[in-house]
């Protein structure tokens, strides 16, 4: 697979089609249930908004460097679980109503919730850490990145600084809060922070009040390319400018020790890494070498493979 990519690579420079090279680390959001959180100067929610269909979703992506802790992107599960044959009746009820156009008051949202299973320990527990991680820890790695940000796109700092902001426990009433008043005013969409469905549901931060200060919104395309471009830079830090040796395809070898390929997001089958020889699995093994020691392939080699099965997948190329 790697002779493949690395020849469509090849063959998309001979045709001068350029496709955007992302950080693995700065991936796109999946196409499911999203809502905007807009987080005040103090780091209280003061608005949530569902986000109108996938068209909304193209072109925002998150950091994510450990699984489940994102920025500025996260998922939580839903607050209530309909377990009982009561609450799932009551809530088969409400969602007929909605889709009836008939209205639905607080005190009946509140009579639903009593009647459903709310987060179990663990569930608020981890819920709680991957949370208070997005927003703080990872927030930060982000922060530290970027680097000096340019005014253009300072709305990305002031969120961030926002977001550090942000308590657990008073995030969790908000979100309730706003999410029951959102239900009351009929817009369905928001049934699916509520109640557990098929997925958890992303919350997509961004300043609410942008305008008054910035250029662009903290999640514009504009921004996250030039955050993408900070991030790669940290790359070409770390492995430095010179050209020690050829890998594999003759290009720069730098990266080449790094034991994990990139991934990509392909139709179907989601998460792909380009390259998988798993260590604890002897079968994998080739001429007594495995996982990235079985084939010597630099970082530019490894992003430039990574960003042809990106264009040949795009979703305008599928027929």
């Amino acid at each position: 697979m790697l002779n493949e990519l690395n020849d469509l690579a090849r063959s998309l420079k001979r045709a001068n089609i350029v496709n955007e090279d992302w950080h693995s680390k700065f991936k796109p959001c999946p196409k499911y249930k999203a809502f905007w959180m807009y987080p005040s100067e103090k780091g209280e929610i003061e608005a949530i908004e569902p986000v109108a269909g996938g068209i909304q979703l193209n072109g925002i992506r998150k950091w994510e460097a450990n699984n489940g802790e994102s920025f500025p992107v996260f998922n939580i599960p839903p607050l209530y679980d309909a377990v009982e044959v009561t609450a799932k009746q009551k809530l088969t009820g409400i969602k007929k109503r909605l889709q009836g156009n008939e209205g639905i008051s607080i005190d009946e949202i509140n009579e639903a919730i009593a009647i459903c299973k709310p987060w179990d320990e663990e569930t608020r527990n981890n819920t709680g850490i991957k949370v208070k991680n997005s927003l703080n820890r990872t927030a930060e790695a982000v922060k530290h990145m970027l680097g000096r940000v340019p005014q253009s796109f300072m709305a990305i700092s002031d969120l961030i600084d926002r977001a550090k902001k942000v308590e657990f426990t008073a995030f969790y009433d908000s979100v309730s809060k706003l999410a029951i008043e959102g239900l009351s005013e009929g817009k369905a969409e928001f049934i699916d922070i509520l109640f557990k469905g098929q997925n958890s549901i992303q919350l997509i931060f961004e300043l609410r009040d942008w305008a008054r200060k910035y250029d662009y919104p903290a999640i514009h395309r504009e921004v996250q390319k030039w955050m993408n471009s900070m991030f790669l830079e940290q790359i070409r830090k770390k492995q430095g400018n010179a050209q020690l040796s050829a890998d594999g395809f003759g290009e720069d070898a730098a990266g080449k020790d790094e034991q994990k390929y990139p991934e990509v997001k392909l139709p179907v089958l989601g998460q792909v890494k380009l390259r998988s020889m798993f260590k604890d699995i002897p079968a994998q093994t080739r001429y007594g070498m495995i996982e990235a020691d079985s084939f010597p392939a630099g970082n530019k080699v490894r992003m430039e493979m990574k960003s042809a099965l990106e264009w040949l997948v795009a979703e305008e190329r599928k027929g």
